[in-house]
């Protein structure tokens, strides 16, 4: 994905998702969950790092309102693309570790 779709898509996602204060797992289907967090929150595979922080946040505050999101997550990670697997857990660890800094 070139830059200005990738951004674009970013700015559309946290529009959409943070500010409209609305719940990905309400809005989108569980099959689509695991990559658009994924691709939103990697930069698209650029590993960037403009939208990590954002998309670790919000899920944060997701988790903490349904800590059951967390384990669903994580089973649409480890179902949906063994390829992923290593990103995403460390995508996960890093939220993990994120929510025990705000105990």
């Amino acid at each position: 994905m070139n830059l200005v779709w990738s951004g674009l898509a970013s700015e559309r996602l946290h529009t959409f998702f943070v500010q409209g204060n609305r719940n990905i797992f309400a809005e989108l289907p569980e099959e689509d969950w695991s990559l658009v967090l994924f691709q939103w929150g990697t930069d698209w595979m650029t590993l960037s790092g403009e939208n990590r922080s954002v998309v670790q946040e919000y899920m944060m505050g997701l988790i903490d309102q349904r800590p059951e999101y967390l384990g669903r997550l994580l089973q649409c990670f480890v179902l949906g693309n063994v390829d992923l697997i290593s990103s995403l857990t460390i995508f996960i660890i890093s939220i993990i570790h994120l929510m025990s800094l705000t105990d």
